[in-house]
C-alpha cells in the first residue's frame, strides 16, 4: 500500500511541474520596428516592448512623427507580466529593464523545452503588411518576412487552398494580418535559466503587435488608429498541469515627466497625464495623455470579456515601501490581483495603504474623474484636495483570473492610445474618446484579420475597330469611326502627298463607338489620314474631290 502511495506521488501533477531545463537558451537578439501612420514601436522577443538591444536612450515609442511634437516620448518600457498558481505555488514572469523571463520559440505540446538551436532559429521577428501581400499577388514581388511566415512557430494563416496548418502563398493562402502591417514572433519561459521571479510559469506566447497606416481608420493624424498600436498575446498552457488564477498584465513605465496616473475603470483605460497646463520640462507644445486600454480578453464567469480587472501603480521610496515593483513571484500575484505587494488590500485613500481601514477596498489606484480632480484621484488623494507629488510614473494594467487547463490557450489585447488636445485635461477628455473609439472598433471586427486578396482582373478591353474614312472620295468633310477607345488619348493627322501634317486632332473619347470628320478645310487633293494610339499606327489614303 505504500508503494501504491508513492507511485501515485510521484505521478501526481506537482511532479510534473516545469522547472528550468538542462540547458538553457540564450535571450533572443531580434528586434524590429513597427510602424504605423504616425507611429513608430521598437518590438523585441524577450517580452520587452520598446526597450533593450540597441534602444535604451527613451526612444523605443514615438508619436506623432511629425509636427512640433515629432519624436517625443510617451513611454519608456512595457513588459508582458504572467503570474498563475500550479497546485497552489505561486509562479510568475515579471520583467522590466533585465533579467527577462521569456526565449524564441516554442516548447510545444509536450512541454519540451527547445533546445538553444531550436532558439536561434525562432529568434526572429516577422513583419508582413498588406501591401507586402498585394505587391506579391500584383506582380510576384516576395519580401524575406512573407516568404518565411512562421506557421510553424504558430503565425496565423488565413486559408486559401483548403489545407488546414500550412502556408503556400502560390495556392491562395495568406498571412493573417491585423491592421495594416502586423509583426509576429513566438516565445516560451521553459527554455530560460534560473533568473527572473523564480521557476517558469510554463507557457508559450505567439504575439502579434500590429498598427494602422491607411484609409479609413488611419488616413491622418485625427484618425484614432493613426498614433494607436496594438498587442495580442496567446498564452498557450504548456505546464502539463492546470494553471489556476492566471493573469496576464503589461507594466508600463510611462514618459511624461512629472505626471500623475489614473485607471478608468469603464473604459479598461489605464493613462498617464500632466497635472499642470504648462509642457516644462517635458517640451510639448501642449501636454498629451497617452495611455492603454484592454480591448480584448478571455471571459469571466458571468459569460462576459473580464476587461481591465485591476490597475496598481508603483512609488519609489526608502525602505521598498508596498507600492514597490513586485520582485517575487508572490509579490507579482498579489500585484496582478490589485493588492500591494504583502498582499493587503488597496483602499481608497491617501496612497492607497495606510489608509483607514473604513476606506473602501479597491483594486484599481486612483480611479476618481481626474478632470474634475474627483476623489480618489492623484489631484485629490483624501477628498480635501490634497494632490500627490507629481513624479515619472509606472502602473500595470492586469486581467484575470482566467483557469487553462494543459495546452489550452487564452488571449489578450491591449491598445496603446494617445491624445493631444488644447490643454493638459482636454487631452484627458480626447484620450478616454480614443479608448471608446478602439473598444468600438474591436467590436465591428476592425482588429480581425482580413484577406488582402488577389487583385481583381481586368476585364478586357473591348475589340479595337478603327474603320476606314467614309465617305471616301469625299466632298465637304470623311470620317473614321473608333470603336473600343473610350478613355484612351487618339491622335489623327492628315498629310498631304509632300508628307506635310495639314491638320491635327487629339481625341479622347468618351464613348466605345465615336466618328471624328476630318477634311473640312483641305483643298481638292490626295491625302493620307493616320491614326494612333495605345500601341497602334495606322493610315489610309482619302481623296477629297471639292
Amino acid at each position: 500500500m505504500r508503494w501504491l502511495l508513492l507511485i501515485i506521488c510521484l505521478l501526481s501533477p506537482v511532479a510534473a511541474q516545469p522547472g528550468f531545463p538542462a540547458d538553457p537558451c540564450p535571450l533572443g537578439t531580434a528586434e524590429a520596428v513597427l510602424e504605423g501612420a504616425d507611429v513608430r514601436a521598437a518590438l523585441f522577443n524577450n517580452g520587452n516592448l520598446f526597450f533593450g538591444g540597441t534602444t535604451t536612450n527613451g526612444d523605443g515609442y514615438q508619436t506623432p512623427l511629425t509636427g512640433p511634437d515629432a519624436g517625443n516620448r510617451v513611454v519608456l518600457v512595457s513588459q508582458l507580466w504572467l503570474g498563475a498558481r500550479l497546485n497552489d505555488v505561486p509562479r510568475a514572469n515579471a520583467s522590466r529593464y533585465s533579467f527577462f523571463a521569456y526565449r524564441p520559440g516554442l516548447a510545444g505540446p509536450d512541454g519540451t523545452p527547445p533546445t538553444p538551436a531550436e532558439c536561434a532559429d525562432a529568434d526572429r521577428i516577422w513583419i508582413v503588411s498588406r501591401d507586402d501581400v498585394a505587391a506579391y499577388l500584383r506582380d510576384g514581388t516576395l519580401t524575406d518576412d512573407l516568404r518565411d511566415w512562421p506557421v510553424a512557430l504558430g503565425a496565423p494563416v488565413l486559408d486559401g487552398d483548403g489545407i488546414a496548418g500550412n502556408y503556400d502563398l502560390a495556392a491562395g493562402d495568406e498571412p493573417a494580418i491585423r491592421g495594416d502591417v502586423t509583426a509576429f514572433w513566438a516565445m516560451t519561459d521553459l527554455a530560460r535559466d534560473g533568473v527572473g521571479n523564480g521557476p517558469p510559469v510554463g507557457v508559450d506566447v505567439a504575439v502579434e503587435a500590429f498598427a494602422f497606416r491607411a484609409p479609413p481608420f488611419a488616413p491622418s493624424p485625427a484618425s484614432p488608429l493613426a498614433s494607436a498600436t496594438a498587442y495580442r498575446y496567446t498564452v498557450t498552457n504548456r505546464s502539463g498541469v492546470s494553471l489556476d488564477s492566471l493573469h496576464a498584465g503589461l507594466f508600463l513605465q510611462w514618459e511624461l515627466g512629472k505626471s500623475f496616473v489614473a485607471s478608468d475603470t469603464a473604459r479598461h483605460l489605464a493613462l498617464v497625464y500632466r497635472p499642470a497646463p504648462d509642457s516644462s520640462p517635458t517640451g510639448w507644445s501642449v501636454p498629451p495623455a497617452f495611455g492603454a486600454v484592454v480591448v480584448a480578453s478571455p471571459d469571466g464567469p458571468d459569460g462576459s470579456p473580464l476587461g481591465m480587472t485591476a490597475m496598481p501603480s508603483y512609488d519609489q521610496g526608502g525602505g521598498r515601501p508596498p507600492s514597490a515593483d513586485p520582485l517575487t513571484a508572490d509579490e507579482v500575484l498579489h500585484s496582478l490581483s490589485g493588492r500591494w505587494l504583502d498582499g493587503t488590500p488597496i483602499r481608497e485613500y491617501g496612497l492607497g495603504y495606510g489608509a483607514p481601514t473604513t476606506a473602501p477596498v479597491t483594486r484599481f489606484r486612483y480611479a476618481g474623474d481626474p478632470v474634475s480632480g474627483a476623489f480618489w484621484s492623484e489631484r485629490n488623494t483624501d477628498g480635501n484636495g490634497t494632490a500627490h507629488f507629481a513624479s515619472q510614473r509606472r502602473s500595470m494594467m492586469s486581467s484575470g483570473p482566467v483557469m487553462l487547463a494543459p495546452d489550452a490557450s487564452a488571449s489578450w489585447t491591449f491598445a496603446l492610445v494617445f491624445a493631444q488636445g488644447s490643454d493638459n485635461n482636454d487631452s484627458i477628455v480626447r484620450l478616454r474618446g480614443r479608448a471608446e473609439q478602439m473598444h468600438a472598433l474591436q467590436a465591428a471586427g476592425v482588429f480581425e484579420p482580413t484577406r488582402v486578396g488577389r487583385l481583381p482582373t481586368p476585364p478586357p478591353p473591348s475589340p479595337l475597330v478603327v474603320r476606314r474614312p467614309a465617305p471616301n472620295p469625299f466632298a465637304g468633310t470623311t470620317a473614321l469611326t473608333l470603336r473600343g477607345l473610350a478613355g484612351e488619348a487618339v491622335t489623327l493627322t492628315v498629310t498631304d502627298v509632300l508628307g506635310r501634317v495639314v491638320e491635327r486632332r487629339d481625341v479622347t473619347p468618351v464613348a466605345d463607338d465615336v466618328d471624328v470628320s476630318l477634311g473640312a478645310g483641305l483643298a481638292p487633293g490626295v491625302y493620307v489620314v493616320r491614326v494612333a494610339g495605345r500601341g497602334f499606327d495606322l493610315g489610309f489614303p482619302v481623296v477629297k474631290t471639292r
